[in-house]
């Protein structure tokens, strides 16, 4: 990968997890990981290095887990409201 495209990528996954505060609904956070998703395709394809798909996977990891947690919060009953 070129260092300009890389330095752009990156600045874009910084962004992203700078803006992971933002309340995200189960359907953002869906879009996000298939956005995260093609990133990594196109990392592949274009021969990114170690540290760079590592960013990527700790990034979709990350996008998963809070997807996780928003599902539970939506399909589990409130425990207080039983």
């Amino acid at each position: 990968m070129d260092p300009a495209r890389r330095a752009d990528y990156l600045d874009a996954m910084h962004t992203a997890r700078d803006n992971s505060a933002v309340r995200h609904t189960v359907e953002t956070l869906t879009a996000e990981i298939g956005q995260i998703v093609g990133e990594r395709q196109d990392l592949r394809a274009a021969g990114a290095t170690t540290a760079e798909l590592e960013e990527n996977r700790r990034c979709l990891a990350s996008a998963q887990s809070r997807l996780s947690l928003l599902l539970i919060e939506r399909y589990l009953p409130a425990l207080g409201a039983a």
